[in-house]
């Protein structure tokens, strides 16, 4: 970013429009790369429905996303809370998960932020 510090915001994933972002951002990461096969906008909306996914019934999952100074996405990641975990190492550990993120450091760092204030307050 030559030097030039942005500001970024850290929001919940709380709507289904939001959630459609977060689900395609890694398309704008990825895009261009060969390698790369875009999931399935079904199959995710599936894998974050906690009707659809048994890991809900017992774990937790909040999605973040990181905004630009446009309001423009430009990171996810989700925070994630397993009680099953912390039941058989008594840890209190919280995951990550879902991450990608344009190539800001500052970016990253609000975003990782973010969750990792989530995880602290949640777990």
């Amino acid at each position: 970013m030559n030097g030039v510090r942005m500001n970024y915001r850290i929001i919940e994933v709380n709507n289904r429009r939001l959630q459609g972002k977060f689900i395609k951002f890694p398309r704008t990461i990825y895009q261009g790369n060969d390698h790369w096969v875009p999931p399935l906008t079904l199959e995710m909306r599936r894998r974050l429905h906690p009707l659809e996914n048994p890991f809900f019934r017992y774990g937790t999952v909040k999605l973040f996303a990181a905004l630009g100074e446009k309001e423009e996405l430009v990171g996810r990641c989700a925070a994630i809370i397993n009680p099953v975990h912390d039941e058989l190492y008594h840890d209190k550990a919280g995951f990550f998960g879902m991450c990608e993120c344009i190539d800001d450091i500052e970016a990253a760092r609000a975003l990782m932020g973010g969750v990792m204030d989530e995880l602290r307050a949640n777990n």
